[in-house]
């Protein structure tokens, strides 16, 4: 193919599973490649964009803040992921009393500093409370309770921190707790039942709403 259009250094880019290439070609040159019964297309390399920024619009979530004035203020969310890097400056760049995160459970280290050192939990809670001017969180005035599960967590490390979450609920206002965990195949009603039912009962008895990730697994049976 190379050899036939005679690419040589135009080639900018190729790909080791792609049937294709990157190249600068002149208008003429690509008169003929269109011609070219080999060539299935020919797509500019257009400039893409980071679509961060698109989530709240999407969701209404600005439209809920300027015309509501809702902004999660004075509401506690309670994350348990990886832990979060509490020192990021759209996460407050601090913890504890007065920060946006207010406090923090390491089941890692058993104690209460949630630092993130894998980033996902520090992800999802930018989802849900960056202050960032153009990186908006969905509640950028709420407040956060971080928690930082281990590597192999367990229906019992699950409950542990549901329940931490319920004890913080009056002196933090915490509202939801968001869970990134999975079982490693589809959570369905019976299995809801059968392991985090009381649980999860004792944070909606609190007036918490409990969300757990879901979709990751592709299943539309059930939560995987």
């Amino acid at each position: 193919f190379k050899q036939k259009f005679n690419f040589g250094s135009k080639i900018s880019k190729e790909f080791s599973y792609i049937p294709g290439i990157v190249t600068n070609i002149n208008a003429e040159d690509l008169l003929q490649l269109r011609n070219e019964l080999e060539i299935v297309d020919i797509v500019p390399d257009q400039q893409l964009e980071y679509a961060l920024s698109e989530s709240r619009p999407i969701t209404f979530a600005d439209q809920v803040e300027t015309t509501l004035g809702i902004t999660g203020n004075g509401i506690g969310v309670c994350v348990v992921d990886s832990g979060v890097n509490y020192l990021h400056p759209s996460l407050g760049g601090c913890l504890g009393v007065g920060c946006k995160v207010v406090a923090g459970l390491n089941l890692v280290e058993n104690n209460n500093d949630p630092m993130d050192t894998y980033g996902h939990g520090t992800q999802v809670t930018g989802i849900i409370s960056s202050n960032h001017n153009q990186y908006r969180g969905m509640a950028p005035d709420s407040h956060i309770l971080a928690v930082r599960m281990g590597n192999n967590p367990t229906v019992s490390d699950a409950a542990t921190v549901i329940d931490w979450c319920v004890q913080q609920a009056v002196e933090h206002n915490v509202k939801a707790i968001n869970l990134s965990l999975a079982f490693g195949y589809p959570f369905t009603d019976q299995l809801c039942a059968r392991y985090l039912y009381y649980p999860i009962q004792s944070a909606l008895a609190a007036g918490i709403s409990v969300i757990a990730a879901t979709g990751n697994m592709g299943v539309t049976w059930g939560m995987g």
